[in-house]
């Protein structure tokens, strides 16, 4: 274990930060002037930077209240989408976790049987979109065969966000609060009854005692079990992305157990040193602080600050502290992640900080990349703005949400762009940015990594069906009614259909996005029916269904009513 000591201040972008390490550190404040009012945008690589004052932009707001009619058109060829990509799997693999188009197979998470991870996944979208005999077919499937009694491990957060949030939202839905006529219109207790089951099952997974849960646990045994190959380590945004799913079990059953266990990992989080408002991607479960680990808004933390904003709204903005938590981790977000693209376009992305040693201490690092994942961040910064308002005034706003807007709106053009710039119109999973001082950094704003010969690395020029950039233009025009939105959702659902459909059923995986025609992977995530067919479908419905001030959604896309709470809540 290290021994706490201060380490020297190190630069990043010219800011300097002082840092305690012992599993865990602690920031100082920075002293730059009005930092909280700018951005640094690179014109010339010999040159200092500019100031972008973002206080003095003016901004392109909705003035009133809106409501915004369907395109039915596109809509339904959203659902022509998710239909052909449902009978595929209904005809091939009805029953297992995955589905693998092209060699029309599935397969499980378990050695011994599934637990209807793309069923109850896909089954809220199916009731979104009023598919009477797929809502059948899948209910009866999950009365008759779903069981939970499998003796193996089973990640908690995974199974959280999907099983359990899609069992919930189901039960949600099933009341048709939307007038999709498809149900019952009263809750079905089917969805219910096996939501408290799988609940109590990843309880067990809180059984430590550091209040922590454990990265995996065996739904039949009932055991936690911790993530061997992290060491241990708990990854921040698994143990505190959780929460939506379990407070609202706690609330349809009336037991606070699910409640407390889950809110004290905020409590930890809350009272753990961070820069900024900013956090590790690993926590320590030993001496429940966190681990010296990467800072990023990608894998293992986008959903620790997504669920940061969206607790505050589930409960009806009854719970003050998660707001002020979102707040400080907003302008840690701007203050050490966002930068400005040297190239034409001069884009806003993120970056991310990596961990290194200089003299045997402890420092970090800035590392030019943007995972796809972080595109959930623009409809995020916007929403924390919105907030349900009537109506937006730029004259109203603090700087902090005049900030957050601009750098939403912006940061989204950048996601689009990852689109709009490959050769298939569909986004890589990762990408770069030259650093300031490469001439390359003046010709292109970002680019894809590759290998020596040429093949693009296995990972960063992938697109797998990923749902945050639609999520995030979803709720940009749901906030603003701008049509911009439409057309960038309306080109990234063509784009789909032209290079990912398989034409005997279902859609796969590319391996690379600049590489036509495209390589397919076998596999098509269950996200794309969960998610990014679901907010492409919402994109173009009328805003009476899932409004934003009625709903949130978790981070697996499942709707959830925003409640007061029956019983004490504020618990940290």
């Amino acid at each position: 274990m290290w021994t706490k000591r201060k380490i020297a201040k190190i630069i990043l972008g010219g800011i300097s930060i002082g840092l305690l390490a012992n599993q865990f550190f602690n920031v100082s404040r920075l002293k730059i002037d009005n930092l909280t009012n700018r951005f640094l945008q690179y014109k010339g690589t010999n040159q200092e930077p500019n100031k972008v004052v973002v206080k003095d932009i003016s901004l392109e707001l909705p003035t009133t209240d809106i409501y915004l009619e369907a395109d039915p058109i596109k809509r339904d060829s959203v659902k022509g989408a998710f239909q052909h990509a449902w009978s595929a799997y209904e005809r091939d693999a009805f029953g297992f976790d995955e589905y693998h188009p092209i060699s029309r197979t599935g397969s499980n998470l378990s050695r011994s049987k599934g637990i209807g991870y793309t069923i109850i996944d896909s089954l809220d979208t199916i009731q979104l979109m009023g598919l009477t005999e797929e809502y059948r077919r899948a209910r009866e499937w999950i009365k008759s065969e779903l069981t939970f009694e499998v003796d193996d491990k089973f990640n908690t957060f995974e199974t959280t966000i999907r099983v359990l949030g899609g069992l919930l939202s189901s039960y949600y839905l099933s009341s048709n609060p939307f007038n999709q006529n498809i149900a019952l219109h009263e809750p079905d207790a089917l969805f219910l009854d096996l939501a408290a089951d799988l609940g109590e099952r990843l309880l067990s997974s809180f059984s430590t005692n550091s209040g922590l849960p454990l990265s995996y646990v065996n739904l039949k045994e009932r055991l936690g079990i911790p993530d061997k190959d992290n060491g241990g380590f708990i990854s921040t945004a698994e143990a505190a992305s959780l929460q939506i799913e379990f407070k609202w079990l706690a609330e349809l059953l009336e037991d606070p157990v699910y409640w407390t266990k889950s809110e004290r990992v905020l409590q930890i989080i809350k009272d753990s040193p961070k820069m900024d408002g900013l956090t590790p991607i690993f926590i320590d479960p030993r001496v429940n602080q966190f681990y010296f680990s990467q800072i990023r808004l990608g894998s293992r933390a986008d959903s620790y600050y997504e669920y940061l904003l969206k607790q505050y709204l589930q409960t009806g903005k009854s719970e003050h502290v998660y707001k002020e938590m979102y707040d400080e981790a907003c302008k840690g977000i701007k203050r050490h992640l966002v930068k400005i693209s040297q190239g034409p376009k001069k884009l806003i992305h993120t970056i991310e900080l990596a961990p290194s040693r200089r003299d045997n201490r402890p420092e970090y690092r800035p590392y030019n990349k943007q995972d796809h994942l972080v595109c959930f961040l623009p409809g995020l910064l916007m929403l924390g703005v919105h907030q349900g308002k009537d109506e937006l005034d730029q004259k109203k706003m603090t700087i902090q949400e005049h900030e957050n807007w601009w750098v939403g709106t912006e940061l989204l053009k950048t996601c689009y762009d990852t689109y709009n710039s490959t050769e298939s119109g569909l986004s890589p999973e990762i990408i770069h940015f030259h650093p300031i001082g490469d001439p390359l950094s003046l010709k292109e704003d970002w680019f894809i990594k590759r290998s020596e010969n040429s093949k693009v690395d296995l990972l960063d020029g992938r697109y797998i069906l990923r749902p945050e950039t639609v999520e995030s233009i979803f709720i940009a025009f749901r906030l603003t009614g701008d049509a911009k939105y439409r057309e960038w959702g309306w080109q990234i659902f063509q784009s789909i259909e032209k290079h990912a459909k398989i034409q005997t059923g279902g859609y796969a995986s590319i391996k690379d996005v600049d590489q036509l025609p495209v390589v397919y992977e076998d596999k098509m995530e269950t996200f794309l029916l969960s998610e990014t067919f679901k907010y492409l479908y919402l994109l173009f419905e009328d805003s009476t269904i899932a409004p934003l001030d009625k709903v949130v959604f978790n981070t697996e896309a499942h709707l959830f009513p925003i409640f007061e709470p029956s019983f004490k809540s504020n618990l940290i």
